[in-house]
């Protein structure tokens, strides 16, 4: 008997395994997309995904879970865009699986191959302030609030339930830089923030040299201000994706 039972949770794991590696998109349309200043938007859907007016970039990003400045390619990534349609042959349990199968569609579509690698780039540390943290703790709640200010873009985050780590990844993917968390302030807090954007002209800024414009402060006076918090300049070691391979002009559809 024990053998039988133990044939059949090996049978069941295995088919469990073979239907997860089969799902796949049945359909798919890529076209690149030339009206720029359409609004780019990710859309997943549980049998479908939608992505309009996206370069390259932040489609792999999606795909892999990683904010911009861990990819490594090609400086065309950043200007080519595309819309993509997809559906699935079967409804998929979330958007973890949905972008599993984007990473599939990628490397299929756009011959990408890649690799990861542990590389030094220049970072930050958020720390607490000289005068203390300005901040309004709140109760425990969902991670929908991070999930959304996470996914934003801009010079504001407004969110009613932000942990320090989660506050440090939104930073990170507005600076393009890594943010680690070192303020050891625990719990959840409200988090209010608008800062000045960075001047676009100044394509070589470094980290900490960002030059504001507009009547709002920079992110760095911001933050002092408005939270009681601080970014110093820093070195950290930083998984990344190194892409080894992709095509500029996807397979035909």
């Amino acid at each position: 008997m024990r053998r039988v039972a133990a044939l059949c949770i090996l049978v069941s794991v295995c088919v469990a395994g073979l239907a997860s590696v089969q799902k796949t998109f049945v359909v798919s349309s890529i076209r690149p997309n030339q009206a720029k200043k359409d609004s780019p938007e990710l859309k997943t859907f549980p049998m479908s995904l939608a992505i309009h007016n996206l370069p390259l970039n932040m489609i792999i990003g999606e795909a892999y879970g990683i904010a911009d400045y861990q990819l490594s390619g090609p400086s065309w990534l950043r200007s080519e865009r595309f819309d993509i349609m997809a559906k699935t042959d079967a409804p998929v349990a979330d958007d973890d699986e949905m972008m599993v199968l984007l990473q599939r569609l990628l490397a299929d579509r756009f011959r990408l191959t890649l690799h990861r690698e542990t590389r030094q780039l220049p970072a930050y540390q958020l720390i607490v302030a000289k005068n203390g943290p300005k901040l309004q703790p709140t109760d425990t709640g969902s991670d929908m609030p991070f999930k959304k200010a996470n996914k934003d873009k801009g010079t504001r985050i407004v969110a009613e339930h932000l942990t320090m780590p989660q506050f440090a990844e939104i930073l990170s993917r507005r600076l393009r830089h890594p943010v680690q968390d070192a303020t050891g302030l625990t719990g959840a807090y409200r988090v209010s923030l608008d800062w000045a954007g960075d001047d676009q002209k100044d394509k070589t800024s470094k980290p900490g040299k960002e030059t504001p414009t507009g009547d709002l402060p920079s992110i760095f006076t911001a933050l002092q201000e408005q939270m009681g918090l601080r970014l110093e300049s820093r070195k950290s070691q930083v998984a990344t994706l190194v892409i080894d391979h992709v095509e500029k002009t996807p397979t035909p559809n």
